[in-house]
């Protein structure tokens, strides 16, 4: 028998979630509290819900795509949300990227109820997408087949919570990396170089993405998640006592960048930010 399956935001990773699924054949019920998304994924074959609360009563694995601890907390809360639908049958999967005490504190209500809940965010590669998994071994063989559907690599990281520290780390290698680029194309420029060739000459690729710059992607806030998930693991490295220098200077980098950006900008807006800040102190 197939699982039926449930997803909880039609954002950009829900949608395309909602794609693989469909395409799966596997049974699939949305629900968005923007109704324009929810119709998106009617017409990509899903079955629509009223609530995060019907989801849940309809489906035997539901996928949070949600960005962030409050979105989750709000999905999961209330007369009509998850908490109020769950039973013994369902499994909750947080593949979102929120604070690891989020998914651990509501786990624990999920549990009460007879139902289970684990954290498994994703991160993207070139061949799709890599799941990093937080709960029970036999939690991650539930999930693990509902998750093949969507992601490419699906790995057990540890216990409830592992997933997200994982994911947090990745971040922070994502956005370090790409702040390196992005100064030096900038740093390039002020010494007379020609930027494009760290690229054809020195075969540095990755600085192709800030010589893009304010790169807008409508309705996805890449820049304002990413620097979301950088304050989390500055968080979490602050309550685990962690030296971490370049995490907190990443952090701020990010934070700045957002300040000064639209609300679309990608993560490449970081090369406006070291270009906007050399004019003040010049």
């Amino acid at each position: 028998m197939k699982k039926s399956i449930g997803i909880i935001g039609i954002g950009v990773i829900g949608k395309q979630f909602t794609q693989k699924i469909i395409e799966a054949e596997l049974p699939l019920t949305v629900y968005d509290i923007r109704r324009e998304k929810v119709e998106i994924a009617i017409e990509l074959g899903a079955q629509p819900a009223s609530s995060a609360k019907e989801v849940t009563e309809r489906s035997d694995a539901v996928l949070l795509c949600l960005p962030g601890s409050p979105p989750v907390e709000a999905a999961m809360n209330g007369p009509e949300g998850i908490l109020a639908g769950v039973s013994e049958r369902q499994i909750i999967i947080d593949t979102g990227t929120t604070r690891p005490t989020t998914d651990i504190e509501y786990a624990a209500k999920v549990k009460a109820r007879g139902g289970r809940m684990i954290d498994a965010p994703i991160t993207g590669r070139a061949k799709g997408f890599i799941i990093m998994v937080g709960g029970t071994e036999e939690e991650f063989l539930e999930a693990k087949p509902v998750l093949g559907v969507v992601g490419y690599k699906v790995a057990h990281i540890g216990p409830l919570g592992y997933g997200q520290r994982m994911k947090l780390v990745n971040q922070f290698i994502l956005a370090g990396r790409l702040s390196v680029y992005s100064e030096a194309v900038v740093v390039a420029e002020q010494l007379g170089l020609n930027p494009e060739e760290l690229d054809s000459i020195l075969e540095f690729q990755e600085t192709r993405r800030p010589l893009h710059g304010n790169i807008q992607t409508p309705g996805a806030q890449f820049l304002a998640l990413h620097t979301k998930d950088m304050e989390y693991l500055s968080e979490l490295v602050e309550e685990e006592s962690i030296y971490a220098p370049l995490t907190e200077l990443v952090t701020k980098i990010l934070q700045e960048t957002r300040e000064r950006s639209e609300r679309d900008w990608n993560q490449t807006a970081i090369v406006t930010h070291w270009k906007v800040r050399k004019k003040k102190e010049t």
